[in-house]
């Protein structure tokens, strides 16, 4: 995007915006306070820029900007009301945090954390792999996250390395929250969605999902970390369920894991959602693996 595009997507902005969701203490900002520097990415329902707050040099945000048309005729009204509900709401060290929103008639405006560190999948595809101490902190990170998420009563429901960021310093925090549900402890969510990778076996043959569902996903993702490719993998989308389905993981002999880990993985990816580790405690029970002995939960959330 060039600098005179960005020059007049502001202006639009500036036109007619109203906001929505102002974080601030002391001075009430609109959105002509942030200058717009580039883009960062494009996504299903929109981009996101990175923009600099005026009065405050240095201090930047990562603006999401939606298209309010495509939501609709996407049916995406519901995610998106949804996300902007969780972003303002949910206060936590390890998800990503809304500090503004605005909107025009056609446009939605999200200001959230710019995670200087940028996607964990950038990172695993320049790496290859994780040594088993680094995916272990970047589990714990989100064993964290996705805890506080279930106890506020929301399934998130898309675990994957694109939707992690990390900070300047390495600190892992979730993002896009737009396939999130409020769901009830004894509800299910029927939707089929997710990344085929990542998808569960309840969801594959539409029995209807619970917070367990990310548990499923976080197996996928310490396989992925720690092998570089995820458990049931395949070119063909429809092998590559039936190998969710039906096969069990098999770790290569010629990367080092320990048992503990190993253990883990197999217990989050137990295909019975109601036997799947973290059915009874959540996060509690994940925290308490033999795995994670002797790492040091209190400094991390500190």
């Amino acid at each position: 995007i060039t600098v005179d595009s960005l020059k007049n997507t502001a202006e639009n902005i500036n036109n007619s915006s109203k906001t929505i969701f102002d974080n601030s203490i002391n001075k009430k900002l609109k959105i002509s306070d942030f200058e717009l520097l580039k883009t960062l990415g494009k996504g299903a329902h929109g981009k996101v820029l990175l923009c600099e707050r005026r009065d405050v040099p240095g201090k930047y945000y990562a603006m999401k900007i939606i298209n309010k048309k495509h939501i609709i005729e996407n049916n995406q009204l519901e995610h998106t009301i949804a996300e902007k509900k969780i972003l303002s709401s949910l206060k936590n060290s390890f998800l990503v945090k809304l500090d503004y929103a605005f909107q025009t008639d056609n446009k939605i405006y999200f200001l959230m954390d710019f995670m200087k560190g940028g996607e964990l999948f950038q990172h695993l595809k320049k790496k290859k792999r994780f040594l088993e101490n680094e995916t272990k902190f970047i589990i714990a990170c989100l064993i964290l996250g996705l805890g506080h998420l279930h106890n506020k009563s929301y399934v998130y429901r898309d675990l994957k390395p694109e939707n992690i960021l990390l900070d300047d310093i390495g600190y892992v925090k979730l993002s896009d929250f737009g396939l999130a549900k409020e769901l009830n402890k004894e509800e299910l969510a029927k939707t089929f969605c997710g990344t085929p990778e990542y998808l569960s076996p309840e969801i594959l043959l539409n029995k209807g999902c619970n917070r367990t569902v990310d548990w499923w996903a976080l197996g996928i993702l310490i396989f992925e970390l720690m092998i570089g490719i995820p458990p049931f993998y395949s070119k063909n989308v429809q092998e590559m369920y039936q190998n969710i389905l039906f096969r069990q993981p098999s770790f290569p002999n010629n990367i080092s894991m320990s048992n503990e880990c190993k253990d883990l993985i197999l217990k989050l990816l137990e295909k019975n959602p109601e036997k799947r580790f973290g059915v009874d405690a959540d996060s509690l029970e994940l925290m308490s693996h033999e795995w994670f002995k002797d790492f040091p939960w209190s400094s991390l959330m500190h």
